[in-house]
């Protein structure tokens, strides 16, 4: 018998793949809509081995500046245009409104207590009862939806992600799904401006080199980018 094969080998294994999963204890994917996340949530739902981990989808949405967000929809969409024309302007009217400071400052006050307050409720048993989690997007999100809206550089957003991170549990390990715009548009109907998905991947190709990111390609078959996940988490694999 190969001594790879013996039974003290197979404990030998068990014991590092439960070190490893440990040490991943908290992920998060991120990627731009229509790369594939939520299909590769999907999957590591199914699998045996994450049966331990909760599920999260920490994305923002506005309760407190629901009303905000409501008038500048209307207030765009007030002149008859097409779809397209109709979110160039809501782009326009965001430079405009955000152009000062205080503006921003009141903003985006308000939008990281209201996440806050969404994802303490979300999070925070999980956390008190050390629970391992994937998160389907993280706070950086609000960050990166923000600072497009503000007309930051990526430098600049990464400056206002890493000056918040101390609110947030730490993350082990973020994980990429790099896919295209042009692909992700063709994925998602519903994604309403390619423009939007380009400053992101923008922002998002910026914090991965910077803040050394597990990189995928997201346009590879799902099957393969789900094989590759699970490596990284469960056998802290390697992604090229």
């Amino acid at each position: 018998m190969n001594a790879s094969d013996s039974p003290k080998s197979h404990i030998a294994n068990h014991h590092l793949s439960e070190a490893v999963s440990q040490k991943n204890s908290r992920i998060v994917l991120v990627g731009l809509d229509g790369c594939g996340k939520s299909s590769q949530i999907s999957l590591l739902k199914q699998a045996a081995d994450f049966r331990p981990y909760c599920f999260v989808w920490a994305r923002w949405k506005p309760l407190l500046l629901r009303p905000a967000y409501w008038l500048l929809q209307k207030t765009a969409s007030r002149k008859p245009s097409s779809p397209h024309c109709r979110e160039e302007d809501k782009s326009e009217l965001k430079r405009k409104i955000f152009k000062k400071s205080p503006v921003r400052n009141v903003w985006m006050f308000m939008a990281l207590a209201d996440y806050l307050i969404q994802f303490q409720v979300k999070v925070l048993p999980l956390v008190l009862m050390k629970k391992k989690i994937v998160f389907d997007r993280y706070y950086l999100d609000l960050f990166v939806d923000q600072g497009i809206n503000f007309g930051y550089s990526p430098a600049r957003i990464e400056q206002e992600i890493r000056r918040h991170r101390w609110l947030f549990p730490r993350i082990d390990r973020y994980i990429y799904l790099k896919a295209s715009p042009d692909v992700c548009i063709m994925r998602k109907a519903d994604i309403p401006d390619i423009n939007y998905l380009r400053l992101r991947e923008g922002v998002y190709d910026h914090l991965a080199r910077r803040c050394q990111w597990s990189v995928l390609d997201g346009e590879a078959s799902p099957g393969v980018i789900n094989d590759q996940i699970k490596a990284l988490i469960l056998h802290s694999g390697q992604a090229h």
